[in-house]
């Protein structure tokens, strides 16, 4: 691990109170890797947070910030912090907005992801966020997304899309992308065990008892975040990369409602549906990287090597713009799909070359207006 990926971990402990403020920082910091790296992994503000806790609390230390030019990099470090601050208070009045409109039709919004992650976060704002995911039911609790998308269709002429291939409709509501699930993980051209997987979410989403914001606005319930969170990770893992911003999540979800879980549910979901190595092993980042007070496990099993393999696979990062490129990960990365749910990368290439040459219609994004 680089001494800016050391470095930003460390920023990252001190600013989610899993490190104390009188940690040293290394003499050499190269803090302009440290601060692209933040953004990188989506945690600019968390760690901007945590370096702020250093300073505060040790006056007398410069930690390298005593030149114009690093000045100037903190500066704009700052600047980062306070745009985000205004974003979140629109996101977040975006949301209030959206969720008393579908109120108004009879609807019940539940929110998961960004704002219920934020929230868990001693500085909610520095949290970064993107598109509004939501789930739409109706007062029985049955899902009606087709419904609540014609709404804005036909009330308000918002253009609304979908490809065949994804889970969840987009529309923009004041500058804001709103994802509109019909499911919580992609099914298409999936069957067995992610079907399943899909109607245990739904299910626990309908009936554990979601937390209510205020009239109009629902958040899932802690059950249904510690599997989702899960399963989503485990699919970026295995579609392209996952990054510290979502361990941070996965984290302070924890710290916050551990004791809310149905922890033997979840294991056993986890067991059932060949998800509990994986999880073990994010298990094993977190208290390593994060310093994690709470454990998914706690009966001492490990899997070193595949939690420091997971850390490099994070910091490495990478993107695939084209569908070869993505068929050509496949051999290089087999250890991964192994690792989640046991799949074998030669029947991923078969379904992926499928897709794209039988089925390559559903992947284009259509207006359903």
């Amino acid at each position: 691990m680089s001494g800016a990926e050391c470095v930003l971990l460390q920023l990252l402990r001190v600013a989610l109170g899993n490190e104390g403020t009188d940690a040293s920082l290394p003499n050499d910091v190269s803090w302009q890797e440290v601060f692209n790296l933040s953004v990188k992994q989506g945690v600019v503000n968390v760690a901007y947070d945590g370096l702020q806790m250093l300073v505060d609390a040790n006056p007398e230390k410069t930690f390298g910030f005593d030149s114009p030019e690093m000045e100037t990099l903190r500066y704009k470090w700052i600047g980062y912090g306070l745009s985000a601050e205004g974003t979140y208070q629109h996101y977040v009045e975006t949301i209030s907005d959206l969720a008393q409109l579908y109120k108004s039709r009879g609807f019940r919004m539940v929110l998961f992801k960004g704002y219920a992650l934020s929230r868990y976060y001693p500085n909610p704002h520095h949290r970064s966020v993107g598109d509004i995911d939501i789930a739409i039911l109706d007062e029985s609790g049955e899902w009606c997304q087709r419904e609540a998308d014609g709404i804005f269709r036909r009330e308000f002429g918002i253009h609304v899309e979908k490809a065949k291939n994804t889970h969840h409709s987009k529309y923009m509501f004041r500058g804001l992308s709103v994802e509109n699930h019909y499911e919580f993980s992609n099914t298409y051209m999936k069957k067995g065990k992610s079907k399943k997987f899909e109607e245990i979410l739904q299910l626990v989403c309908r009936d554990e008892g979601m937390e209510t914001i205020n009239e109009s606005l629902f958040l899932a319930s802690p059950t249904f975040n510690a599997l989702f969170l899960m399963w989503h990770l485990s699919s970026h893992f295995c579609g392209s990369c996952i990054t510290l911003r979502q361990l941070c999540d996965y984290m302070v979800f924890m710290e916050h409602d551990y004791e809310k879980i149905d922890w033997s549910f979840v294991r056993k979901v986890f067991k059932d549906y060949e998800l509990e190595k994986f999880a073990r092993v994010i298990d094993g980042v977190l208290v390593n990287s994060l310093k994690a007070r709470k454990n998914i496990y706690n009966d001492g099993i490990r899997f070193s090597d595949l939690e420091e393999r997971v850390i490099k696979d994070i910091f490495e990062g990478r993107e695939y713009k084209t569908w070869i490129e993505r068929i050509i990960r496949y051999p290089r990365f087999a250890w991964k799909f192994k690792l989640v749910r046991n799949n074998s990368w030669v029947q991923l290439v078969i379904s992926s070359i499928k897709i794209h040459l039988f089925h390559k219609e559903d992947l284009l994004v259509k207006s359903i207006d």
